[in-house]
């Protein structure tokens, strides 16, 4: 399979992937706001916060609903230059996104634990080992 015909699927697998991600943090809402959120705030502040992030995933939503159909209806199927720069262009979004979930779940995972025991803290540090 040569370098151009191998893009194709490469992107298709990178535009997914970015879905994947992007749906995630949609269904993951309530953790990501309170991770950006003081531990004592405000419904207002959540509200604020939800917001953002909403109108955030509903672009992205949109602009990725346009590079599909793009991508679908064959105009910038097999352009190599384009397929090329989409392909390093959602693999670093891919790379971010996966990045912030995982920032955020820990950073929430560990603001939840306020005085840990010796037990609690030398069972997490088995499972960090792990």
């Amino acid at each position: 399979m040569s370098a151009v015909s191998s893009l194709v699927p490469a992107r298709f697998l990178t535009l997914t992937a970015h879905l994947v991600i992007v749906i995630t943090i949609f269904w993951s809402r309530e953790n990501n706001v309170e991770a950006c959120l003081p531990l004592d705030f405000t419904q207002d502040q959540y509200d604020k916060e939800d917001t953002k992030l909403v109108v955030a995933l509903s672009v992205t939503m949109g602009l990725f609903a346009i590079e599909l159909a793009g991508f679908f209806s064959g105009v910038s199927m097999f352009n190599c230059t384009q397929g090329l720069l989409c392909i390093l262009y959602m693999f670093s979004k891919l790379f971010h996104k996966t990045l912030y979930i995982f920032k955020v779940h820990i950073m929430h995972s560990t603001a939840v634990v306020t005085s840990p025991s010796p037990g609690e803290l030398q069972f997490a540090f088995v499972l960090a080992q792990y």
